[in-house]
């Protein structure tokens, strides 16, 4: 798995969400090896560590190519 973007919600403190842009393998038989994942998960403790079975799938792409370039997360005033 590879990262490309860690979000953290902008009320973090109150939710302890934050957001994730990673790739993960894509099911077999597949003409794409990875799939690019955004997901949600909480941490328990402020920040410390977050729990991975907290995780919320937001959105799930199959890209048509064999290859993932880059991704990022950020959020924005509104």
């Amino acid at each position: 798995r590879d990262i490309f973007g860690l979000a953290l919600q902008p009320r973090f403190n109150c939710h302890g969400f934050h957001y994730v842009n990673y790739t993960i393998p894509g099911p077999a038989p597949c003409s794409t090896p990875l799939v690019s994942s955004i997901s949600r998960f909480t941490s328990p403790n402020g920040g410390a560590s977050f729990d991975p079975d907290s995780e919320f799938f937001v959105l799930t792409l199959r890209p048509d190519f064999t290859n993932l370039n880059a991704g990022d997360l950020a959020f924005g005033p509104d």
